[in-house]
């Protein structure tokens, strides 16, 4: 049989060895058969007959039994039928003889090259069918690839094939399936280098985006040698989409010598198809991709729904608890103490977890800033180790803590940096049962500050140290976990660092054998500035003493906390339950101070402060105003100082914060009009 086009076609018969000789003998006895019919016919001389021989030889045999036909013709003519042979004629009668042969001949082979061409595009159509039934049911690139080792191989009855992608940064060829050739000789999933130099056929047939033909072995063996080198013929095709080749695919044949044209372009084209189908392969693994991204997504949504629920629930459940028992008077003076101690403490949960919440929407819109200065994290682990203490001694836990001897300094933000120390404490104090140890260590190794926080606590498991970092990961997210939180803490804690410039690890030898985290920041040569030191001693109770002060809230409950507070301290406390309202008790009640919530009905905090700076100062336009709201990222803060405040309180604060806060804009040197006398 011989190969045509790029199957084996069925339908052309060679005629080779005992073939050969077949159609000769045809030719022969078609002479014989006119020779003997002629005494039946009785035509004389005969010619007509062998006519039709010739002509039969040449259809059936070709050019050359049509000759020879032709030939034993004019021998039985001539001799065995004893007519004289006139040379004039009998040259006229070959000549006539091989006109029939030559015209026969050229019909028939016209027949059969028309035929074969009929074949081969039938057969290529339906190769083309069964290759694009295949290549329309892969799914994924992977599904593609064993689609074309599987079937499209088959289909062009390929010996080795080889399908690759182009890695997304265009420098290399993932090779996805290798058939036909040992995997000693090339593996899947390895990289080919598509580098300018790279001389073997793949690379080149990705660099110019035009096939490649490897005609023989030793050319082969020559440019591409992790093909095999066994291969009679090959060619490398691009898989060319939108003028970018994203892949290639490599087809071998070992008994073909060359591929014509037609061939080259019929590969071309199953090329194109595969390049589709690699395409929507890729098109929908991204759309899969984004599904499972999003369905996780969605999933964590539910789940820190789920959890944030809890975790304001669950301290809200003792705060109204004991605020009813303590209205009621049900309650003995130990306990009344108790109650107390119990809700201001559930509040800071509450206020901490309300803060984390508006640190990773920060962080998520990029708007987290830092306000860095040179200092020593020598203070920022002390600082964060008084504020835990209490806990790990409540719990039995030893805080230990190993400093550097000598000073150093990074650069840093001393709230975020401490927020960072004390995330990691209390997550460690947590996680530590009752007499368990949590290490503090503070070193300088080159040209970087560490910090480890090692504890003998419960332990991270191998699965879910990978994701221990991830915002709303947690290793134990089920109704019966033992630990609280948002799963918020970690992740703050990592982006804290690197906003620093700096890294964080955890390390963990399995649950129940504890964890080390440690975080690494960069030394900076420069003279540490000391941390501000946060004022604890209690305020005067008569601090406010003569002051006059207008509160704004639209919220009565709020309003009435806000006037008890002050009150407390001494001062003379006139409450506004609108902008509207404030507006006018400034011209009249001339306060000193002003503290206003921003969100309100009708006209906010924001209108109220920029209508009272547009009085006179006799009027009141330059009274001190403190913007006192549940509005607490820094846009906010920006915001309100913007709009004429001289300071920003977020809600909840404690008692002494406020009554410093007014103390202190009390003080400033402001312009105050003149109380009006009646």
């Amino acid at each position: 049989m011989l190969r045509t086009g790029l199957v084996v076609n069925r339908s052309r018969v060679t005629w080779t060895g005992s073939s050969y000789l077949r159609r000769y003998a045809t030719a022969i006895a078609a002479v014989a058969i006119a020779a003997a019919l002629e005494p039946v016919v009785g035509s004389a001389p005969g010619f007509p007959l062998f006519f039709v021989a010739v002509a039969l030889a040449s259809w059936h045999g070709g050019l050359g039994p049509g000759l020879v036909a032709g030939l034993s013709s004019i021998a039985v003519i001539t001799g065995w039928m004893q007519t004289s042979p006139e040379l004039g004629r009998e040259t006229v009668r070959f000549v006539a003889l091989c006109l029939v042969a030559t015209a026969t001949g050229g019909l028939a082979e016209s027949r059969r090259r028309i035929l074969d061409s009929s074949r081969e595009a039938a057969t290529r159509v339906s190769r083309l069918r069964e290759i694009t039934a295949a290549l329309s049911g892969a799914l994924t690139r992977d599904q593609v690839a064993d689609a074309v080792g599987q079937r499209v191989l088959g289909a062009l009855d390929a010996g080795v094939g080889i399908v690759g992608l182009v890695e997304d940064d265009g420098r290399a060829l993932r090779v996805l399936r290798v058939v036909g050739l040992p995997t000693t000789v090339d593996e899947p999933a390895r990289l080919r280098s598509l580098g300018d130099d790279e001389p073997s056929p793949l690379a080149e047939a990705v660099r110019s985006r035009v096939p490649v033909l490897v005609a023989s072995e030793k050319d082969e063996l020559v440019r591409g040698p992790h093909l095999g080198g066994e291969m009679a013929a090959q060619i490398v095709l691009p898989l060319v989409l939108e003028d970018r080749a994203i892949g290639v695919l490599a087809v071998g044949w070992r008994d073909r010598v060359e591929l014509d044209a037609d061939e080259i372009a019929f590969l071309t084209t199953i090329a194109t198809l595969c390049a589709q189908a690699m395409e929507r392969a890729r098109l929908y693994e991204i759309e899969q991709d984004a599904r499972r991204q999003a369905e996780w997504a969605s999933r964590m949504k539910d789940e820190f729904l789920a959890t944030i629920s809890h975790e304001l629930r669950t301290p809200l459940t003792a705060m109204l608890g004991w605020a009813r028992l303590l209205r009621e008077g049900q309650l003995d003076e130990s306990k009344v103490g108790r109650a107390i101690e119990t809700i201001e403490r559930n509040t800071k949960v509450q206020a901490q977890l309300v803060e984390d919440v508006l640190d990773v929407s920060r962080i998520i819109n990029g708007k987290l800033r830092l306000d860095l200065r040179p200092l020593d994290p020598r203070g920022v682990v002390e600082a964060a180790m008084a504020v835990v203490r209490p806990t790990a001694d409540a719990k039995g836990i030893h805080l230990l803590a190993t400093l550097e001897n000598e000073p150093f300094a990074v650069s840093g933000d001393p709230d975020r940096l401490q927020q960072v120390v004390w995330n990691l404490l209390s997550n460690a104090t947590r996680f530590t049962p009752e007499g368990g140890t949590v290490e503090v260590r503070v070193e300088h190794v080159g040209s970087r500050a560490r910090i480890s926080v090692r504890d003998t606590g419960q332990g991270i498991s191998p699965a879910f140290l990978p994701f221990v970092f991830d915002r709303f990961r947690q290793a134990d997210g089920s109704s019966t976990r033992v630990h609280g939180g948002l799963g918020l803490g970690l992740a703050i804690v990592r982006h804290l660092v690197e906003l620093h410039g700096g890294s964080v690890r955890a390390e963990s030898a399995g649950e129940g054998r504890g964890s080390l985290f440690e975080v690494e920041l960069p030394v900076v040569q420069a003279k540490a500035v000391p941390l501000p030191v946060e004022d604890h001693r209690p305020v005067d109770p008569s601090a406010l003493d003569g002051l006059r002060i207008l509160v704004v809230d639209d919220d009565v409950e709020s309003l009435d906390v806000l006037t008890a507070v002050l009150v407390q301290f001494g001062a003379q406390v006139k409450g506004s339950a609108s902008a509207r309202e404030a507006l006018e008790d400034v011209q009249s009640f001339r306060p000193d101070v002003l503290l206003s919530d921003i969100a309100m009905p009708g006209e906010d905090g924001y209108s109220l402060i920029r209508r009272v700076r547009s009085l006179s100062p006799e009027r009141g336009g330059e009274i001190p105003a403190a913007a006192i709201t549940a509005f607490a990222t820094d846009e906010d803060r920006v915001r309100a100082l913007s709009a004429g405040y001289q300071t920003h309180l977020p809600k909840p604060f404690e008692p002494s914060t406020l009554a410093a806060v007014v103390t202190d804009l009390a003080r400033r040197p402001l312009r105050r009009a003149p109380v009006a006398t009646s």
